[in-house]
């Protein structure tokens, strides 16, 4: 069973305060114990991801200074180790700017006015994906770390270059002391 965040952590990034407003009652509204960070650009958006390290983030795309579309792109470019869910929000919809912002990196989508219901199925969503992608992280670095000695112990029982040439022989490439495949 995957343990969802106790204390959910979601950004908030619009330039409009009274949406911004209602999208922070209705989360507050869905979980209580929710910390909730605001930013009216996409640039205080990767700096509020930086100091606060959410596990949603809830973005516009049409901002001042830096719109959603860039902040997503650099929040995808930056974060590739610690994947963030994010949701675009836009006034502006129709399909193929859906598909463009799934293109983009967006995990969800949800066109303004934002419907209670539907923030509250996509946050508790990405939630759920964030969990079992930390999970899985967790699980990936726990093995890496065990695969790391056991490379270490047969190096020095065999050999670096006996190990090399098994591994070469397995289809698993070394680079550094690590294994890739």
């Amino acid at each position: 069973m995957l343990d969802l965040p106790t204390r959910p952590r979601i950004l908030v990034a619009d330039d409009d305060d009274d949406v911004r407003g209602v999208i922070v009652e209705s989360l507050i509204h869905i979980d209580k114990d929710v910390i909730i960070t605001e930013a009216s650009n996409g640039q205080e958006a990767l700096d509020m991801v930086r100091i606060h390290n959410p596990h949603v983030v809830i973005l516009d795309l049409i901002m001042p200074f830096l719109d959603g579309y860039t902040a997503l792109d650099e929040l995808r470019a930056t974060h590739l180790k610690n994947w963030i869910p994010v949701m675009v929000l836009t006034g502006y919809g129709d399909r193929h700017l859906e598909a463009d912002v799934y293109r983009f990196g967006a995990d969800a989508y949800l066109e303004k006015p934002v419907l209670p219901m539907k923030l509250k199925a996509n946050v508790h969503a990405l939630l759920r994906q964030k969990a079992r992608y930390d999970d899985l992280a967790q699980k990936v670095e726990l093995n890496q770390g065990r695969l790391d000695r056991l490379l270490r112990t047969l190096d020095n029982e065999i050999g670096t270059e006996r190990v090399g040439k098994i591994l070469l022989n397995a289809g698993v490439a070394r680079t550094s002391g690590q294994t890739c495949g």
